[in-house]
């Protein structure tokens, strides 16, 4: 075979590994959809039903490295296929779940090692076909994550109105096998099939235990799970959450699918920076973007409870110059808002500093021992609350509400 043709094959490699993770990921992560289904099929606390997907995640991520050492030793095309069959089992299986308990056999384990078995093998097979461009194509790969993301929780939410759950997630085993099983049959199986420029070319590198012993190993790794926990924590509570908050169930779930295509956008957008401003160059700049936008988050939550106490000492004030005698009710509310907002905002502001907000070189640890004063003086956060409670108990809800 010429080497045009191996270059070539190297897209249908990519091609491949963004389907299996287009429909695993897609998978898992239409599981946000179904949380309600489950709590009334089964009448069950969200903690046990969010666990049928953290064991999941945690599955996937714990069978990646031994997928990535079979895939070595034996080749990605048989590891992919046996990835995809377990998913493709795993959600045929957990439309005949008649408890929780059952998903966390069929869908948790299913779907967990099916998605093991298949993402690091086909990440490493595209990796084999490219010397240049390599974080493009791998972000071309990897972007499949955020396609699925995008697209499989509002399908099967569709799904579930037209056929239930049940139905659902045998629509998405039918098409797990239509789609990943031939994808993970067109994995590249031969270690000797690489391009040319690789073959003349190899990337240097280094072993596991040489890897295993390095600090900036340990540094990604700590990196990368601080972040997964910050993602996948909060993430199957969304549609749950945005019903609490008023939201219909397709609004969460449409929530959901905003962050695939942001997955989406990132990855094919990333990959070709990263090959231009360099890996790690391109990691510290995400780091700090992502640090940026919690501190945006932050400054904005402050100026909201900066503006709820300004607003209810404005009303006090009002309700004293219009001769009210009894104001206790609203003082009450004034004080407890404002004291209190005013502590969370100044440990905000400690966080952002760091160890150095503790030094009497910022004026931040002087406000610190004063606000928490503030919460004492004219009596405890409790005891207003408690007058407050007793107003509202032995008056109601006041007129002007």
């Amino acid at each position: 075979m010429r080497g045009g043709s191996f270059d070539r094959y190297g897209w249908v490699v990519v091609l491949c590994a963004f389907t299996l993770m287009f429909t695993g990921f897609g998978a898992a992560y239409s599981f946000a959809a179904f949380f309600s289904a489950f709590q009334a099929e089964f009448g069950a606390p969200r903690a046990h039903v969010a666990l049928v997907f953290s064991l999941c995640a945690l599955l996937w991520f714990s069978i990646g490295v031994p997928g990535g050492m079979l895939a070595d030793r034996f080749g990605p095309r048989g590891v992919c296929l046996a990835g995809a069959s377990c998913l493709a089992a795993g959600l045929a299986l957990a439309a005949h779940a008649q408890s929780v308990e059952v998903l966390y056999v069929t869908y948790s384990v299913g779907v967990g090692v099916g998605i093991g078995l298949s993402y690091v093998p086909s990440v490493g097979a595209v990796q084999r076909w490219f010397v240049r461009n390599r974080a493009f194509a791998s972000g071309i790969a990897v972007s499949g994550i955020g396609a699925g993301n995008l697209a499989f929780p509002p399908l099967a939410a569709w799904w579930i109105d037209l056929y239930g759950w049940r139905g659902a997630y045998l629509a998405l085993a039918g098409l797990s096998v239509a789609l990943a099983i031939p994808a993970a049959l067109a994995v590249d199986n031969g270690k000797s099939q690489r391009s040319a420029a690789q073959s003349a070319a190899p990337t240097a590198g280094v072993s596991l235990g040489a890897a295993l012993r390095a600090p900036r190993f340990w540094t990604l790794y700590a990196i990368g799970f601080l972040v997964c926990v910050g993602f996948f924590v909060p993430m199957v509570h969304l549609v749950p959450y945005a019903h609490d908050a008023g939201y219909s169930e397709a609004q969460g779930v449409a929530l959901v699918s905003l962050l695939g295509l942001g997955s989406l956008l990132g990855r094919f957008v990333i990959g070709a920076v990263a090959d231009r401003l360099g890996h790690l160059r391109a990691l510290v700049a995400l780091a700090a973007g992502l640090g940026a936008m919690f501190l945006l988050w932050w400054i904005a939550d402050s100026y909201q409870e900066l503006e709820m106490a300004r607003l209810l000492t404005y009303r006090l004030a009002c309700k004293i110059d219009r001769g009210a005698t009894d104001f206790r009710r609203d003082a009450a509310m004034a004080k407890v808002q404002a004291t209190e907002m005013v502590q969370r905002v100044v440990d905000r502001a400690m966080q952002v500093h760091g160890g150095m907000g503790m030094t009497k070189a910022l004026p931040l640890e002087y406000m610190s021992r004063v606000v928490r004063v503030y919460r004492v003086v004219e009596g405890p956060s409790e005891v207003h609350r408690w007058t407050l409670a007793r107003a509202l108990l032995k008056n109601g809800l006041p007129s002007d509400c």
